[in-house]
């Protein structure tokens, strides 16, 4: 034990500007290490954060400009040319595989509106605010309402309904208009009570037939909210109670449809970037999509993706140019210690104590390295970010590797290679 003392000791005080230049080099090597470690792992726990599986958008929004959207609503009334380009880029993304156009809008349908209101009062729901107010102005009106879904045909498939009675809207279900044809509507689960399948609902001046019953519990969900259905009446009709004025030829159905959102159901899909072909394609308006219940992927992914390894890639180039460094630095020291070494091995000394006594020295010195990387650390981030041990076995591997070639070179040392080199 001595032996390796007095070892470290000699080496130490006998090479002052070889080891200061060893210390600086571990320092900034350990600090190289933390970095990089510390760059990796933020972008790799956000990149999983962002980019997981649970947190992929399935629903996004069609965003227009205002001068685009004005010019499209133009072209819908009009039915301009653009308007059947429009129809050709509906159809192009509904014929995209993973990509579904979808719509729905809320109706507030007073209740008073309904004809028999014992049956339906138990499942509108009441205005408190409006109620209120109408109690404080001293006004008798009304305050309770129908919740009233109009929704696109494919909604059973965008958002998983289950019929639990009855079948779901179809084309068929398109309103004509016609007043003696009743509007087709689906009920919430909350109706199956009271309402069977072919049941009329009589409102003032117009009638629904129900056609179906969801299962319960079936929810929409959107814009981080989850709206549950087992109180709402879904229909394809844009309005109820339906307004006669139009004649029955001149009421189109699709003409005031416009679709709203986007449903993808593969995470791993580009959405703006299949939307944005479609569109140039056949040459329309441009559309944006945001997603509305999670992260959109994008093309960011790949890049992001694509930081990761580079940053994985940048700190195993950074280790492997500290190894060199520090490893020549030792070797040169070794070299020069060589005399010493053949001495103490010509005196009986093992050479797994002289080594053992240069892999202490480098662990003091990377004890000593540590500590500037963790005053950094505090300053910069107000605590040491990467866990300890995993700083000290990347630094720690680094100095063993280091320390190869001098182990090789001390192997060599023996009283035939001091006499032949002139050690003495």
């Amino acid at each position: 034990m001595k032996i390796l003392f007095k070892n470290i000791i000699r080496s130490v005080k006998g090479h002052p500007r070889e080891n200061i230049i060893i210390l600086l080099n571990m320092i900034l090597c350990t600090m190289t290490v933390f970095v990089l470690l510390q760059n990796y792992y933020f972008l790799k726990e956000h990149f999983d954060l962002v980019y997981g599986s649970d947190q992929v958008a399935r629903h996004y929004s069609i965003v227009m400009s205002e001068e685009d959207n004005k010019a499209m609503r133009s072209d819908l009334l009009n039915r301009s040319p653009m308007y059947y380009v429009g129809k050709d880029v509906e159809k192009d993304i509904m014929n995209t595989p993973h990509l579904e156009l979808y719509y729905y809008t809320y109706l507030q349908v007073p209740l008073s509106s309904f004809t028999e209101r014992e049956n339906i009062e138990k499942y509108a729901y009441v205005d408190e605010d409006l109620k209120r107010y109408l109690e404080r102005i001293g006004e008798e009106s009304e305050y309770s309402f129908m919740n009233i879904l109009t929704v696109s045909e494919n909604c059973d498939d965008v958002f998983k309904l289950r019929i639990l009675k009855g079948r779901f809207l179809g084309e068929e279900d398109q309103n004509t208009n016609d007043p003696d044809i009743p509007v087709p509507v689906v009920l919430g689960n909350d109706f199956a009570e009271s309402f069977d399948i072919g049941d009329i609902i009589e409102l003032d001046g117009d009638r629904l037939v129900v056609i179906g019953i969801l299962e319960d519990n079936m929810y929409m969900n959107g814009w981080g909210a989850v709206e549950y259905l087992d109180n709402m009446i879904l229909t394809l009709c844009p309005t109820i109670p339906r307004s006669f004025d139009a004649g029955i030829e001149d009421y189109d159905y699709q003409k005031l449809l416009i679709y709203q959102y986007v449903y993808c159901d593969d995470e791993s899909v580009d959405v703006q970037k299949e939307i944005n072909r479609i569109t140039a394609e056949n040459g329309y308006y441009t559309y944006e999509v945001q997603p509305i219940d999670g992260i959109e992927i994008s093309e960011t992914k790949d890049v992001s993706s694509k930081n990761v390894v580079l940053v994985g890639l940048l700190a195993l180039i950074a280790c492997i140019i500290c190894t060199c460094s520090l490893g020549s630095v030792l070797h040169n020291r070794t070299i020069q210690d060589r005399s010493v070494y053949c001495i103490h091995l010509c005196c009986g000394t093992p050479l797994w104590k002289i080594n053992c006594s240069i892999t202490l020295e480098m662990i003091l010195y990377l004890m000593i390295s540590f500590f500037p990387t963790l005053a950094l650390s505090i300053i910069e981030y107000g605590g040491l970010m990467v866990p300890v041990w995993q700083i000290l076995l990347f630094s720690g591997v680094i100095v063993f590797i280091s320390l190869m070639p001098v182990f090789r070179l001390n192997k060599d040392n023996n009283l035939d290679m001091l006499i032949r080199d002139k050690i003495i």
